[in-house]
């Protein structure tokens, strides 16, 4: 938002600027401007102005918000890191680096806390493991026969020995169930 308004400060400069050269280039340096009735330096002075304070004002907010985002990166890089070391690899004043990393911090750009004149990084939380699980309907089908003694089996006297396990009730065998999908 601000880039836009120094643009717009600085194309307005450039405005009165072209408006007073004209001026000047038509009425004299010393002339009056017949239709707004303004000596020819007005617009001269007031482009010039507003050109050069939009102009430093927008390259003043591009380098400032550069300088923030190397804070930013070199304050993630790290665990833990002082202020001074950050400052020192970016190049900016400790007051500076201090406000750009407390904004940083505001904005949720970067995650951790301020104690003294140290940085120190919230630890990336593990992330969550959602698992999936689907229902399958199944069908347990115990043997026709044992396996070992090869006794015919009647489903109502089977004993279940576990889920997936019977015991022929002639021999005393263990056999497992036939699992099949529905």
């Amino acid at each position: 938002m601000k880039l836009c308004i120094y643009l717009l400060i600085a194309l307005f400069g450039v405005f009165e600027l072209v408006y007073g050269i004209l001026g000047a280039a038509i009425y004299g340096i010393g002339g009056v401007i017949p239709e707004s009735g303004l000596p020819v330096v007005v617009p001269l002075t007031v482009g010039t102005v507003l050109t050069l304070f939009g102009l430093f004002m927008l390259i003043n907010t591009i380098r400032l918000s550069s300088m923030s985002r190397k804070v930013t990166e070199v304050a993630s890089a790290y665990g833990e890191i002082t202020i001074d070391e950050i400052a020192r690899q970016t190049g900016m004043t400790i007051p500076n680096t201090r406000s750009s990393l407390q904004r940083a911090i505001a904005d949720g750009q970067l995650r951790g806390r301020i104690e003294g004149d140290t940085f120190i990084r919230e630890k990336d939380q593990p992330k969550e493991v959602v698992k999936i699980e689907r229902e399958v309907m199944v069908t347990r089908k115990a043997p026709e026969k044992c396996h070992t003694c090869g006794a015919a089996l009647n489903p109502q006297e089977i004993e279940w020995v576990g889920p997936d396990q019977v015991k022929c009730p002639h021999c005393g065998a263990i056999m497992s169930v036939a699992t099949e999908r529905i």
